[in-house]
């Protein structure tokens, strides 16, 4: 070996071992773990999005709230996606979802209520088929909110309350929660900074006010009513508050045999205003008007579908709750007269309190008017 190339081969064999050492001393790499996501076919993987992705127990995906009014979510949304997989791994798991709930109690000047009683009820079906149920009551805080958690089942029913106060919503929703399917558009995620808000009305002053239900049969000639709203009985013709006109499909066939129209005509000054809500202890203060028509489709000679109306007349100094069942093919009579049956509440205070508490003594009320028979009710 010639005497220059030793020291060449010397710095080659100091490399190799410096290179070796710094080898040896890493640490060894992870070893790659073939998971079911990974070994499943691309196709399959398609369904779950890549951001955020499902665990095996993800109670923030599954709780739900509804209401919130948003459009269907689709079959590819986080939450749809686990709850398939729940239900391919638990087939009852619809009746095991997470419950939780997010509340606000407020009155009818969106205050918040404290104190307010929630009495929460949650219902689900065990696996032998039983229908089960628990109940909790809470109360609300001083910012009006409360919250429910740790729970599981499939709805949610509340009931909220508070001394002086009466519940006030829509007579559509507002008290019961379905919380097994979150592909419906009126559910959300539980939003400690969106709760659900619960309406209590303040409890007007007891003022008097006198109930009445009858029932009249509007002539098959002229199928026209009238309705006196301060008297009883309450269908006179002289000084009538409403004035009502059913009008019966012409061109009838198997689809709509029994299609029909009313119109109601306000008279010596009255207005009303047509509902489709739970009455309010006070009539609104806008929305009135004098004349309209309801057309009802698709329906048997024998339903009754209901109106509700408020009512008033400034010159004739009340204001009115009113109910309507009307039976516009009266399958009773042979005639072909047409039936209504009415309920109403009537404030003669010129006063927009509907609020009707019968009297505590067992005499009934009478209102004023020539020829009445007893109320079915009074105020306080």
């Amino acid at each position: 070996m010639n005497s220059r190339s030793l020291p060449l081969i010397v710095l080659l064999l100091l490399v190799l071992a410096v290179a070796l050492g710094w080898h040896l001393s890493s640490p060894p790499p992870p070893a790659t773990v073939l998971t079911k996501a990974a070994a499943a076919p691309a196709a399959a993987r398609k369904e779950t999005p890549s951001q955020p992705k499902p665990t095996n127990e993800p109670p923030h995906v599954m709780i739900m709230q509804p209401f919130a009014n948003k459009p269907f979510i689709g079959k590819d949304d986080l939450r749809a996606i686990t709850r398939r997989h729940a239900l391919m791994r638990d087939p009852n798991a619809d009746q095991k979802m997470p419950i939780e709930f997010y509340g606000l109690v407020v009155d009818e000047k969106e205050q918040p209520l404290a104190e307010a009683l929630v009495e929460c009820t949650w219902k689900w079906t065990d696996d032998q088929g039983q229908p089960q149920s628990k109940a909790k009551t809470l109360r609300s805080a001083a910012d009006g909110r409360f919250h429910l958690s740790g729970i599981r089942g499939k709805t949610l029913h509340l009931k909220v309350s508070k001394e002086g106060y009466l519940v006030q919503r829509p007579r559509v929703a507002g008290d019961y929660y379905e919380y097994a399917d979150p592909s419906s558009h009126l559910y959300v995620e539980p939003d400690p900074k969106r709760p659900i808000v619960q309406r209590l009305t303040r409890r007007p002053e007891a003022e008097p006010t006198y109930a009445f239900k009858e029932e009249v049969v509007l002539p098959a000639d002229t199928l026209e009513g009238k309705a006196n709203l301060r008297v009883r009985p309450i269908i006179r013709p002289e000084e009538a508050d409403l004035h009502f006109k059913i009008e019966r499909s012409k061109d009838a066939g198997p689809n709509n045999r029994f299609d029909w129209k009313i119109r109601i005509t306000g008279t010596y000054g009255s207005e009303f205003i047509i509902t489709d809500e739970e009455f309010l202890l006070r009539a609104p203060e806008q929305g009135w008007q004098p004349d309209s028509m309801r057309a009802f489709q698709q329906l048997r000679a024998a339903d009754w579908p209901k109106l509700k109306l408020y009512v008033r007349n400034s010159e004739r100094r009340f204001y009115s709750a009113l109910e309507l069942e009307i039976m516009a093919y009266d399958s009773r009579r042979k005639d072909g007269a047409a039936c209504i049956r009415m309920r109403t509440v009537t404030n003669m205070n010129n006063s927009p309190v509907v609020d009707h508490r019968p009297p505590t003594s067992e005499a009934l009320a009478t209102p004023p008017g020539p020829g009445n028979g007893p109320a079915e009710g009074g105020g306080s």
